[in-house]
């Protein structure tokens, strides 16, 4: 539910998808999607580094994501 309001949030330009994507993250630490869409949101406000961690996260959890590799 965290992750579809959060990608809601985003695509109406709304700020708060980070601070929701955060506690998502929080309560579900192995969630490497949610990681995933944290960087990328991270991303799209130019937070260029805070984005790249979430992504070598993601592939810390999950070392064959292409798309976090890209990232």
């Amino acid at each position: 539910v965290a992750n579809n309001l959060s990608v809601s949030l985003a695509r109406q330009g709304k700020p708060d998808a980070i601070d929701v994507l955060l506690k998502a993250t929080a309560m579900e630490p192995e969630d490497a999607d949610y990681r995933f869409n944290l960087g990328l949101q991270l991303w799209r406000q130019e937070r260029y580094e805070d984005a790249a961690e979430r992504f070598r996260e993601v592939l810390e959890l999950s070392s064959d994501d292409a798309e976090a590799t890209r990232m």
